[in-house]
């Protein structure tokens, strides 16, 4: 298939399933989980077989009878393709891994989080290993492998990539069955469809809880044109209650829909949420900063997901009270080191452009080992007296 590509995951999930007896796969509509299944999986687990419960025989019998439906699927592992749509199986997994504990019985996939807005309990805490999958980071749409890096935000400050592939994929993005299109209208109509597929089905699929589908698109519609895409804004744009938005931003999210980019604890501001692919921002029309910080947590992200670091990390962002942003902050506490990374999305800046990072700096000094400053910009430099680092753009991929 000319959108096939070696997903950087497949290492991670390889780990992951010699340990754990049940593994779950999970990201929005259209990242590439099914073909992950169908073609990565097999290559490993010769034995597995797969079964979606978007068949409606299968959905009924896997609700109506979940242990029957498991013996009646053998296969090692068995893969379940949008498992979601069947809380009743996770009861029945539960009680199959506990009778036998051997790894890598289960690959569930689903293009929603198994939340309690799906009436999916917690049955297999402890019993099962989470992998988010994106859609195509750069390296992955241009057939580059993952690489390991020490750098703060996993920065290749050695990349390959050139200038030409990352405007490319600011344009098109990383839907596997989207991204290769040359024809920009085809392309814009998948895209079309994959939202109305994810308004007008998926949001509408949670139980007890009512949902206005035109509010769904009318937010996704603005966030990527929203100086501060926040519920706040929103409300005011859109004119409605912020209870009512928020309740439609939380499914989004559940829906991988939306990231949320919560803001730094030493800052201002609330919660930002950004397009899970940065084709949506370009296909709403999103400025250049926002393509540029919209594809930034996509990266960061999924680099986060599929590699083999016991780091734990969190990911914000920072806003003074003058309103002045930087886009990321990235913390590890077990090492007690904090990165700071300002993109400058213009080819002519100067140094008013570092005085955030400064002042960042200056006030989490106290309270870090080590603080990084960074800045993404055109071209690699170096601010001496301020000690910050500037990567060009491709650095992130």
């Amino acid at each position: 298939m000319p959108h096939a590509r070696m997903r950087h995951a497949v290492n991670r999930f390889n780990k992951l399933m010699s340990f754990n007896r049940v593994v779950t796969i999970q990201g929005c509509r259209q990242s590439g989980k099914s073909f992950f299944a169908r073609e990565l999986i097999k290559l490993k687990f010769k034995k597995s077989s797969i079964v979606s419960l978007d068949s409606k025989n299968e959905k009924d019998f896997a609700h109506s009878n979940p242990e029957s439906f498991l013996v009646n699927h053998e296969g090692t592992p068995l893969i379940i393709d949008e498992a979601q749509k069947a809380p009743e199986l996770f009861d029945a997994i539960k009680l199959k891994v506990d009778v036998d504990p051997r790894p890598g019985q289960f690959v569930l996939l689903g293009s929603t989080e198994f939340s309690k807005e799906l009436k999916i309990r917690e049955s297999l805490t402890g019993r099962l290993a989470k992998l988010r999958l994106y859609t195509f980071n750069l390296k992955e749409a241009c057939g580059i492998p993952l690489v390991t890096s020490l750098e703060p935000f996993a920065l290749d400050v050695k990349t390959k990539i050139n200038r030409t592939m990352l405007l490319k994929h600011l344009k098109n993005g990383g839907f596997p069955s989207i991204f290769h299109l040359r024809d920009q209208q085809q392309r814009r109509s998948m895209l079309q469809d994959w939202l109305k597929l994810v308004i007008y089905r998926d949001l509408t699929t949670f139980p007890s809880i009512k949902v206005d589908p035109e509010l769904a698109m009318n937010i996704i519609v603005s966030l990527p044109l929203l100086d501060e895409p926040n519920a706040a804004s929103l409300a005011v744009k859109l004119k409605k209650k912020l209870r009512i938005i928020q309740i439609h931003l939380n499914l989004l999210e559940i829906l991988f829909v939306v990231h949320k980019l919560n803001p730094h604890p030493t800052g201002t501001g609330k919660p930002l949420y950004f397009l899970a692919d940065v084709s949506l921002a370009e296909y709403f029309g999103a400025n250049f900063e926002r393509k540029l910080w919209t594809w930034s947590i996509h990266e960061i992200s999924s680099k986060r997901s599929y590699s083999f670091s016991d780091d734990y990390t969190q990911l914000y962002y920072y806003r003074n009270t003058k309103g002045s942003i930087i886009h990321l902050i990235e913390e590890v506490p077990a090492k007690n080191i904090i990165s700071a990374i300002k993109i400058l999305p213009d080819e002519k800046y100067d140094l008013r452009n570092f005085e955030i990072l400064k002042a960042f700096e200056i006030k989490n000094k106290n309270s870090f080992k080590k603080i990084d400053l960074r800045c993404l910009a055109h071209q690699d430099g170096m601010d001496k007296n301020a000690h910050i680092k500037i990567h060009r753009f491709e650095a992130m991929g």
